[in-house]
């Protein structure tokens, strides 16, 4: 059996954003932006992802989780164009991105930046009866970082002036104003595991999701290199 590490299928915001969707809060989602951007002017942790040219760079890192979530919400693109940025004093990898990925009517645009002072909204989405807006990252890394632990009280919650702002115009009322975040899940991926090893279930993220995400990032690089619009084969 092959499980893919894509955790970030269980972020609290990106559990919110599913069921927006999936309620018709936004209707037919036309443009989705994507962000995890921070300020790190020089390599100070994980220096080996930049040393080498590759298998090494943001796209590489962060790329995926953007990608897969791009993937679970609207399937194979039709296309990809990308720009890669070697923006630190002697990067031999790329430490930021700017990815679209190019569906017939809906645009997915992934980014992560490594000079962002002042970071904008992690998601950006707009549809055909609303838009969803919302700022700040996911906190289940950070509580597990400080030793919390999944199964503790309020773990991946996260305090209202985080909530996202939804403002709708479906089933037939104007909404604007916070909408609350979903708990954040990572335990739901073991979950899963357990399941489909038990064969009550199938699995969430599939070998097929991975590899499109491979394919979605080769293409990328030959976007980035040739200066265009790379279409996926069948």
């Amino acid at each position: 059996m092959v499980f893919p590490y894509h955790n970030r299928r269980w972020d609290g915001d990106f559990l919110t954003l599913q069921h927006l969707i999936a309620e018709g809060y936004l209707g037919e989602v036309l443009d989705f932006e994507s962000h995890f951007d921070s300020y790190q002017p020089e390599v100070s942790r994980a220096e080996w992802r930049y040393v080498n040219e590759n298998g090494g760079g943001t796209l590489f890192d962060l790329g995926p989780h953007l990608i897969d979530q791009a993937i679970c919400l609207f399937g194979k693109p039709d296309a990809v164009w990308c720009r890669l940025y070697f923006q630190r004093q002697g990067s031999k990898a790329n430490d930021s991105f700017d990815l679209k990925l190019l569906y017939p009517r809906t645009t997915a645009t992934l980014r992560a930046g490594i000079f962002v002072w002042e970071p904008g909204p992690r998601f950006q989405v707009h549809g055909t009866l609303g838009s969803y807006i919302k700022y700040g990252l996911d906190t289940q890394e950070a509580a597990l970082k400080k030793g919390k632990k999944p199964a503790g009280i309020n773990f991946g919650s996260e305090p209202v002036k985080m909530h996202g702002l939804l403002h709708s115009n479906a089933h037939k009322q104007t909404l604007r104003g916070k909408f609350k975040t979903f708990s954040g899940r990572y335990m739901g991926f073991y979950e899963n595991v357990y399941d489909v090893l038990s064969g009550n279930d199938g699995p969430e993220v599939t070998a097929g999701d991975a590899l499109l995400n491979l394919q979605i990032i080769e293409a990328a690089f030959v976007s980035h290199i040739e200066k265009r619009i790379i279409n996926l084969t069948a």
